[in-house]
């Protein structure tokens, strides 16, 4: 009957592709996958490429603090104090390593005040809070390794005064690609005495005392070298992209079922041009140390390569790869500017719960 409706009035064609989209996303509604855009079902459904971070989609998502330890490698009571301190005062985003931190240190701050704060970004990577201790005021900074010991002279190794940091930068280097190919994240963190100064801005960033490595774990989901040998045999390809270092995410893809992976540092792909990237991102399956801007440079790449991309995010730093993918993805717990960027919303951040979505979205637009 509709064919022969179709045939009838062509004019109804519209219309019967609509009801029938609609109906489709009804059903996924039932895979618990919400279609905000019912045009995006075809792309949904004809994707062979999703870009992902490893954070909640690759694993657990539940962060936790595994040591708190000084330059030594020894278990730091003061770092532990100052992290918490730097995790329970700042005012931005209560991110899952604050959490994990505050979670993990049993020291009562709540009498340390809070003076001032230079707020996280992706350029420095790095957080810092004013706070009085000991009735001086202190800069406490944390953030990616490197990014807080490129603001660092001294080094805190337990003596009567701080050491200089050039004879210890082998030792923490060492360190640091110790727990990061275990896959641990491993964060710095560094104090400064400000000299009676109630308000700072960057450039107080400097001349400060490294303290010691904060290192985190989030285990990956269970199932998940499966999930990934589902989304092969559906024709779509994994792509891994995060903000973590070159040992951590090579650790990571090993655990999820990548093998040998190859990886692209965001370094590196500041180097390539357009053409060099296209033919990249074929072949790269992990993408590590990549700053927010580059993730829409990736997906235009693969775009331009003939790919069907797909986009998973859920942060602010995601919004506008979600808008260049042929199809943005975010979650139900996601930020809302991630959730007003997607095409689709999962209410489970499960790559299982996905999968179910993109055979019911090839099924509705067979039909």
């Amino acid at each position: 009957s509709l064919a022969i409706a179709v045939g009838l009035t062509p004019q109804l064609l519209p219309a019967i592709i609509s009801l029938n989209l609609a109906k489709g996303a009804r059903r996924m509604a039932a895979q618990q996958v919400i279609v905000k855009r019912l045009s995006a079902i075809e792309n949904f459904g004809s994707m062979t490429v999703l870009c992902s971070d490893k954070t909640g989609t690759l694993t657990e998502g539940a962060v936790r603090v595994d040591r708190i330890l000084d330059v030594n490698g020894q278990p730091s009571p003061r770092a532990q104090l100052l992290a918490k301190v730097n995790a329970q005062l700042q005012q931005g985003f209560r991110n899952p390593v604050d959490l994990a931190i505050l979670a993990f240190v049993p020291d009562d701050v709540g009498t340390y005040p809070r003076v001032d704060e230079i707020p996280y970004d992706f350029l420095r990577k790095r957080l810092t809070i004013l706070t009085e201790a000991d009735g001086q005021l202190l800069m406490v900074t944390k953030g990616a390794l490197q990014n807080v010991l490129e603001v660092c002279e001294f080094v805190d190794a337990g003596g009567t005064a701080p050491a200089p940091l050039a004879g210890y930068r082998a030792a923490i280097q060492h360190t640091f690609e110790e727990l990061s190919a275990k896959g641990f994240r491993t964060l710095g963190l560094a104090t400064k005495v400000t000299n009676g100064r109630r308000d700072i801005d960057k450039t107080d960033e400097a001349g400060m005392t490294f303290l010691g490595f904060i290192s985190l774990f989030d285990a990956p989901k269970v199932g998940i070298q499966a999930t990934l040998a589902t989304l092969q045999q559906l024709g779509i390809q994994l792509k891994m992209i995060t903000g973590d270092n070159v040992l951590v995410a090579t650790a990571v893809a090993r655990a999820v079922g990548i093998e040998t992976p190859e990886v692209l540092t965001g370094a590196a792909l500041r180097t390539l041009s357009a053409e060099a990237l296209r033919s990249k991102a074929t072949t790269v399956h992990v993408f590590a140390e990549i700053e927010p801007n580059q993730k829409e440079s990736i997906v235009l790449a693969l775009k331009r390569r003939g790919y069907v991309v797909g986009y998973l995010g859920d942060g602010i730093n995601d919004a506008s790869a979600l808008h260049a993918a042929d199809v943005g993805i975010s979650v139900e717990s996601a930020v809302n500017v991630a959730k007003e960027s997607a095409d689709i919303v999962l209410l489970k951040q499960d790559l299982n719960v996905l999968i179910d979505g993109v055979r019911e979205g090839r099924r509705t637009f067979t039909n």
